[in-house]
Order: structure tokens, then C-alpha cells, then sequence
């Protein structure tokens, strides 16, 4: 499966960067001494998708099959990773 990194810095709505490897990431992040969340998205698939074929949650409610669930599940720290950091420095 082919993922992207996706950069959002402290505090901000939308994300300031997207990279294809963990690596070019992290040496932009050190090299700018950001403060933010690195995460793996999955291409092509939305997580919610993504978490309901790896039986990763089960959605009892109906309610959890609404589109406002759905566009708001980002439940990727279960899924890919995602990574912590303060003035480019991992926590």
C-alpha cells in the first residue's frame, strides 16, 4: 500500500507539508526546528475504509456510517503511524 507523510504544525488547521518517505520529512523538520505531528496516510483510500477492512473497529451505531463520521475519522495512528515533534526534535 502506498502512503504519504503529512506534516501539520502545532496549533494549524491544515497541513504545511506532504512527503513521500518519513525520512525527507523528518529532515526538513529538523532542519526548520518545527513543532507539529508527521502522519502516514494511506493513498487512495480513506481511513475510515481503510479501519473497517483491517477489522480494526467496529461500527455498531448508526450513526458511524454518516458522512459527517466518516470525513472526520482519521483514526491513522492505529493504521500507519504518526510521530510527535518539538523544535524538530522527536518526542
Amino acid at each position: 500500500m502506498k502512503t504519504v507523510y503529512l506534516f501539520n504544525g502545532s496549533h494549524q488547521r491544515f497541513p504545511s507539508g506532504v512527503f513521500s518517505s518519513k525520512e525527507e520529512a523528518e529532515q526538513l523538520i529538523r532542519q526548520h526546528a518545527l513543532t507539529g505531528l508527521l502522519t502516514e496516510y494511506p493513498l487512495d483510500v480513506l481511513p475510515y475504509e481503510l479501519a473497517v477492512e483491517m477489522g480494526i473497529v467496529n461500527f455498531t451505531k448508526s450513526w458511524q456510517t454518516s458522512p459527517a463520521y466518516i470525513e472526520g475519522f482519521s483514526n491513522v495512528g492505529r493504521i500507519h503511524g504518526h510521530w510527535h515533534y518539538t523544535a524538530g526534535v522527536p518526542d
